[in-house]
């Protein structure tokens, strides 16, 4: 072959490369979205199905439990849910072996042997298999083995990461799902939200709370573009939580939008089903930095900000990679 045959047939190349790089990986995500999709119904139905025959959501503390400051290595909700739906719960085990940790929160102490989560003598609501060490992920097929160190928040008494024992769900990409649990003790007129069940400013209580999901958003591995994330300001995650769990479709009337900034009178479900998608970052749309997410009336098209021109600085939730499944 001559050198221009060469050249010519690398051109060839290098656009087919062009056009199938592409192709190839959008297929690969379209999959990985319908594969995450099919997992977080199945966590969804099992979830539904526990609170049909107990009446209250899944988990053996409360949302104000896993908010509290005493939470100090993050065990989550979705954490805090496998132990009702998959079980794990074995009172009468010796603390201290390679399966066996203890959870302690507001004076109340668990003691989880993993050898029983997912087993045939378990309560059988979420059919998912406890993977080996040795497994591959991701897979969005069963309980990864634990979350990896980069994924814990560093425990505050001791100045170490938390506890590397319970096994979390992920999604087709690696990353872990996240569950929202409304707050069943809330009582009359609570805050729609706030970060932590412990405030000096009120004693109302929340619907919800970002701190019971702290072990993930917290961690080392959520760089600062999750606008959920630890490193955001507090109210700009405050905003965030709210335009993430907030029902579009029922605004509170007596917010009235000043300043561009809305507030929602009831939430997307019970409980949601959250995952990072593609970007494995948590209420950001592929590394767009975006300091606050705000939420926005359904039908109320915000393309500005209270200047009047397009505001940099904060969006709605629409158009995000992530995927959010609400349940009751």
């Amino acid at each position: 072959m001559t050198l221009i045959e060469l050249l010519v047939v690398a051109a060839v190349l290098v656009v087919l490369l062009s056009v199938l790089v592409p192709v190839i990986s959008g297929a690969r995500d379209t999959a990985r979205r319908a594969q995450t999709a099919v997992l977080i119904n199945t966590v969804s139905t099992a979830t539904s199905q526990f609170r049909e025959h107990n009446r209250r959501l899944p988990g053996v503390f409360t949302q104000e439990e896993l908010a509290s400051p005493s939470n100090l290595t993050g065990f989550t909700q979705m954490e805090n849910a496998i132990l009702d739906l998959a079980g794990g719960v074995d009172p009468t085990a010796d603390v201290g072996g390679p399966n066996v940790f203890e959870v302690s929160l507001n004076n109340k102490s668990v003691r989880v042997n993993t050898r029983m989560i997912a087993s045939t003598g378990g309560p059988g609501y979420l059919p998912l298999v406890l993977k080996g060490m040795e497994s591959a992920v991701p897979e969005a097929n069963g309980l990864a083995p634990a979350r990896p160190e980069i994924d814990q928040i560093v425990d505050r008494s001791r100045g170490t990461a938390g506890v590397l024992a319970m096994p979390d769900i992920l999604d087709a990409w690696g990353h872990p799902v996240l569950m929202w649990a409304k707050n069943e003790y809330a009582g009359e007129r609570p805050h729609f939200s706030r970060l932590t069940s412990e405030s000096e400013e009120s004693p109302r209580r929340a619907r919800f709370y970002w701190a019971t999901n702290q072990g993930y958003l917290a961690s080392r591995s959520q760089i600062m573009s999750s606008a959920i994330g630890a490193g955001i300001d507090a109210e700009k995650r405050q905003r965030s939580l709210d335009a993430l769990l907030g029902d579009p479709a029922n605004p509170d009337p007596g917010s009235g939008g000043e300043g561009g900034i809305f507030l929602p009178l009831s939430s997307r479900g019970d409980f949601l089903l959250h995952t990072a998608g593609r970007d494995g970052e948590y209420l950001s749309n592929f590394g767009e930095v975006r300091l606050e997410y705000r939420y926005a009336p359904g039908g109320l098209n915000i393309q500005a900000g209270a200047g009047g021109s397009l505001d940099r600085y904060w969006r709605t939730t629409q158009g995000l990679d992530d995927m959010l499944l609400g349940g009751n």
